[in-house]
């Protein structure tokens, strides 16, 4: 998938403002950026992305525990395969700072390499469903490996330090997205906890396409468990 097929879509159609459309490509450079400085740090490549023009929104019911999913790794599935891909908010590439793009970007990556060793492991299908925001943060913080093992960049460790407490911690960014997303009645979606869980049919695991040189160095990223 072209990383701005679905963006431009969406623009096509009249969905998305040919502005705000103008503005995540022209910030398109910072996810670049934030790429590269992933794979220096790790000695791996990135898996494909792409963006998605929907900010999608999740409640547990409760008016203040609105949440906003910026990012996830998600499986894609393709005719002969299925790929693990980084799905990034255009919400996050228009209005975050270079930084918290770039810490976004690590975040995910450790998703995949956490992915990558549930796989190997034939545990990805053995999570238990979790039904309020506060759960997820903390499963979704318990799932990653260590990011010392994988990146070898002190800058971006602390960067991830920084930004990743409990969730992404990014106040400038909420606000921004309320004010010239939400309220400006840029597409949104409401979803479910369920949207961030990765579920994949064990006959179809074996057309899952990992980087050989990702399950090849798996073993340096092994944690207790």
């Amino acid at each position: 998938m072209e990383p701005l097929a679905l963006l431009s879509y969406y623009e096509q159609k009249g969905l998305m403002k040919p502005s705000m459309v103008r503005l995540v490509k022209k910030r398109l450079k910072y996810v670049e950026e934030g790429v590269r400085r992933v794979e220096e740090a790790s000695s791996l490549n990135y898996p494909k992305y792409y963006i998605e023009p929907r900010l999608h929104l999740c409640s547990d019911g409760s008016v203040t525990s609105l949440g906003v999913f910026y990012a996830r790794m998600i499986p894609m599935e393709f005719e002969d395969r299925i790929e693990p891909m980084v799905e990034l908010s255009a919400a996050l590439i228009a209005l975050g700072s270079k930084y918290t793009i770039h810490a976004v970007l690590a975040h995910e990556f450790l998703h995949y390499v956490e992915f990558a060793m549930r796989l190997k492991n034939f545990s990805i299908t053995s999570d238990a469903p979790v039904y309020s925001n506060f759960e997820a943060v903390y499963v979704d913080e318990e799932k990653l490996v260590d990011p010392k093992k994988v990146f070898r960049s002190r800058s971006l460790l602390n960067l991830l330090k920084k930004k990743f407490r409990n969730g992404l911690v990014d106040e400038r960014l909420n606000s921004k997205v309320v004010r010239l997303w939400i309220d400006k009645g840029l597409p949104t979606v409401s979803t479910g906890i369920e949207y961030n869980f990765v579920r994949i049919p064990v006959e179809k695991l074996a057309k899952v396409h990992i980087d050989p040189v990702l399950l090849e160095r798996l073993d340096e990223f092994g944690r207790d468990r």
